[in-house]
């Protein structure tokens, strides 16, 4: 991470503009252990502190969070019903009650006790499995392809395992393991491998190719590899460039 200049998180335009690609990944303002797991998440918790807390840095962002929503609104059922989906989604699976509460949920838990009879009758009325996620739901690795992507939005790189636990994915995490050979491995397989030229050595065919097929000819081809190098950060951004599927054909990696 870049450091930022002294006094940089003192202005609130900043600290908005970090939380701003989170809270529409959300659709809700973080909680401070979501905050916490971003980068310069100390900061940016500090910063939100200083504001007047967390209520008050929702109210700026004119976000409306999970503990922030206005009274009665538990107890209409569609309000249940789509955070639950929309925790579901986000995880692949429902949390258990204590980390619903650890990731912020702690109104919605009460109202599904106090209102609607209960998480298992919330779940069978929803038609889904309180206990555990879908049956091989981390099989499929569209599944956990979308959920890497949507971490690597939110963190600015590739989830680290830590990121994972601390972002209430650990499911996933052990999903990964358990099917797709360890995150490494995944990694490598969605094309998150930093590109180098030792890499780009391996689709020299492909980028001769594309060189063939530019309008960049009078720059000379050392040029164009050199623009390659420039553009692409990741090997799924190379294989987009050359007109490949950014994953890799299979789980065995070049």
């Amino acid at each position: 991470m870049t450091r930022k200049p002294q006094g940089y998180w003192n202005d609130w335009k900043n600290v908005e503009e970090a939380l701003r690609p989170v809270i529409q990944d959300l659709g809700r303002f973080p909680t401070a252990e979501e905050v916490r797991a971003l980068p310069y998440g100390g900061s940016l918790n500090g910063a939100i502190h200083r504001a007047g807390g967390y209520r008050m840095a929702a109210e700026l962002t004119n976000t409306l969070g999970n503990q922030y929503n206005p009274s009665g609104y538990w107890l209409e059922w569609e309000h249940i019903e789509k955070a639950m989906r929309a925790i579901i989604d986000t995880h692949g699976h429902l949390p258990s009650r204590r980390r619903l509460n650890e990731l912020g949920h702690s109104t919605l838990v009460q109202a599904i006790s106090e209102y609607h009879g209960g998480t298992t009758a919330v779940c069978k009325r929803m038609g889904i499995n309180p206990r555990q996620q879908p049956n091989g739901y981390w099989k499929n690795p569209k599944h956990a392809e979308a959920l890497i992507h949507k971490l690597s939005k939110r963190f600015g790189h590739f989830p680290t395992p830590t990121e994972f636990k601390t972002s209430g994915h650990s499911g996933a995490m052990a999903g990964i393991t358990r099917y797709h050979g360890g995150l490494r491995k995944f990694k490598r397989y969605l094309g998150y491998r930093t590109l180098s030229k030792d890499l780009l050595h391996s689709y020299a065919d492909q980028i001769a190719q594309a060189f063939m097929k530019s309008n960049q000819h009078d720059t000379g081809f050392d040029t164009f590899v050199t623009s390659l190098l420039a553009d692409c950060r990741f090997e799924r951004d190379l294989r987009i460039k050359l007109g490949l599927p950014p994953e890799l054909e299979s789980m065995e990696t070049r």
